[in-house]
């Protein structure tokens, strides 16, 4: 799994499943989360909690006839990270919350 979380907001703006985590993949991955955000100034890489949470909650919540399948919940869990599930460095608010109100655009 390639993801790609922004420090402050939490907000994952890409998670995608690769057959190798390469060099090539991960920056192919980047390239396409950035056609809808701003590139960052500072990519920083770990195996940090979100792949505990993406393993629990998306990879193994249920079990997927092929990884085709697999990569197709992505997107559901994406949204639903982003928009529904509150994430506790947020005091309980989701990270889209925490993004809307850096844009200005909540309240």
């Amino acid at each position: 799994m390639v993801t790609g979380v922004g420090d402050h907001s939490r907000f994952c703006v890409i998670a995608t499943a690769v057959v190798r985590a390469t060099g090539r993949a991960v920056c192919l991955a980047f390239v396409e989360a950035s056609r809808g955000f701003e590139a960052p100034g500072e990519v920083l890489t770990d195996n940090g909690s979100c792949y505990r949470t993406l393993l629990e909650e998306c990879a193994h919540a249920r079990p997927c006839a092929s990884e085709i399948e697999r990569r197709q919940v992505l997107p559901y869990w994406l949204h639903t990270c982003n928009h529904h599930r509150g994430h506790s460095a947020l005091a309980g608010v989701p990270p889209a919350g925490r993004v809307l109100d850096l844009t200005g655009e909540n309240g």
